[in-house]
């Protein structure tokens, strides 16, 4: 068996078997618990989120987990330490960006540069939903939880493009407002990257679901994506799900090409009869994405190692670059893009250069690993992930989201457990006896 696959098994005997500690007990008990929150709540809630990676973070310590033993651990630990030592020196030597703080104190300049950084820590889902996953069993259960949850975020999106989308949480519906679908969520772009992803997972890795469970997921997941009104996310799903499929031969890749074009085509229909001015901009090549993307390039030309120092150094930094690079062009945001509308340029803006090799290393270090046991569910599902996560950051910050963190690399999570279960099955093939 594939050494990093082993250390899933060898966890799980070892924590089930009845000389186990307390703690190991204890700890493999949480780490199940944590993900089994954490799972689910990828369609509902970044609270429970980062509650239930708490959780199951402390049960993997507790339960002596080989994280380091897993593909990309080094890989992520790295882009965490990168992303922290940047924020150090910056708050020591560099210029301020906490300039409202009361007190003025190293801990308020750290805690404004680590501001909303989800790429510092939501990279460990992956190796932690992995051992949860790794059960065919416990797998069926947890996709049945998120497939529910998914409906209820369909449901609750259907109505908010029926009657109208508002500001006010839980349910954010409002007579006469915008006609787009956030779900639980409050941001339209955050659901529609998700709901793509899981799109993916219901259809290339929910094998050890009942029926109704996977079409429930299925259904909810592309109901969701066809109405959510982001235009990157259903780029980067539809891509994401052809891609997948072409793996299984030139038929499903041709029915993977005409869903391309079939979504291009509803996507641009549905922008031009739902929001008609931004379809006008998009056809006179007026969106504003050009002025930010160029004023980004400057940001990481004048910070290349360590960036702007997170969003909100990044949006100062393009409020002074801005009249620098478009110096007769009326700003979008006068005080400063929040991003630079691009997974990688900001990261590179906000992280610096070698905070974007160091993710991308970690994409592939978890791809090499998936790619390496031939199992072709598992290879289509993670191609299909990494895909839509590559194109829809293409247009939107998603590397530095703490919800599409944790939605990307719990999946991929998924995808791991399904190429350690191949591997684990040939090797048991080989050895049985003749």
């Amino acid at each position: 068996m594939n050494k990093h696959f082993a250390v899933l098994y060898d966890w799980e005997a070892r924590t089930i078997h009845p000389d186990a500690s307390p703690l190991d007990r204890l700890g493999r008990l949480m780490l199940l618990v944590g993900c089994a929150t954490l799972i689910p709540a990828m369609a509902c809630s970044i609270a429970l989120m980062n509650i239930g990676l708490a959780v199951a973070l402390t049960g993997a310590v507790l339960s002596r987990a080989p994280l380091h033993r897993l593909p990309g651990f080094w890989w992520g630990l790295a882009l965490t330490a990168w992303i922290g030592l940047g924020a150090v020196i910056g708050a020591i030597y560099g210029v301020p960006v906490n300039a409202t703080a009361a007190d003025g104190s190293l801990t308020a300049e750290l805690s404004h540069r680590l501001h909303f950084e989800g790429q510092a820590y939501t990279w460990i889902a992956v190796l932690l939903t992995a051992f949860a996953w790794s059960d065919s069993t416990r797998r069926g259960l947890l996709l049945t939880l998120l497939a529910v949850v998914l409906a209820s975020a369909s449901l609750l999106a259907a109505a908010q493009v029926a009657i109208g989308h508002g500001p006010e949480g839980p349910f954010r519906i409002a007579a006469g407002g915008e006609r787009l679908a956030s779900g639980w969520f409050g941001e339209h772009l955050t659901f529609g990257f998700i709901v793509g992803l899981t799109a993916i997972a219901f259809w290339h890795g929910a094998g050890a679901a009942a029926p109704w469970a996977r079409w429930l997921g299925r259904i909810a997941s592309c109901g969701s994506l066809a109405i959510c009104m982001a235009r990157s996310a259903v780029l980067g799903g539809v891509l994401g799900l052809a891609t997948a499929w072409s793996w299984f031969g030139w038929r499903r890749a041709l029915a993977g090409a005409a869903a391309v074009l079939l979504a291009t085509a509803a996507a641009i229909g549905g922008l031009a009869v739902l929001k008609p001015e931004k379809y006008d901009k998009l056809i006179r090549g007026e969106d504003g994405r050009w002025a930010i993307w160029t004023t980004a390039i400057a940001v990481v030309e004048e910070s290349p190692w360590f960036g702007a120092q997170g969003q909100n150094g990044y949006r100062a930094a393009h409020r002074r670059l801005h009249q620098v690079v478009h110096p007769n062009q009326v700003p979008e945001f006068p005080k400063g893009a929040p991003h630079a509308h691009n997974s990688f340029l900001s990261l590179a803006a906000e992280r610096g250069i070698p905070a974007v090799l160091l993710y991308l290393g970690l994409l592939a270090a978890l791809l090499r690993a998936v790619w390496r046991s031939g199992d072709p569910a598992a290879r289509s599902l993670a191609l299909g992930l990494i895909v839509a996560a590559l194109i829809a950051g293409q247009f939107e910050r998603l590397a530095g989201d703490v919800e599409s963190g944790f939605a990307l690399f719990s999946l991929l999570g998924l995808a791991f457990a399904l190429a350690s279960q191949a591997t684990r099955t040939l090797h048991d093939g080989e050895h049985a006896p003749s």
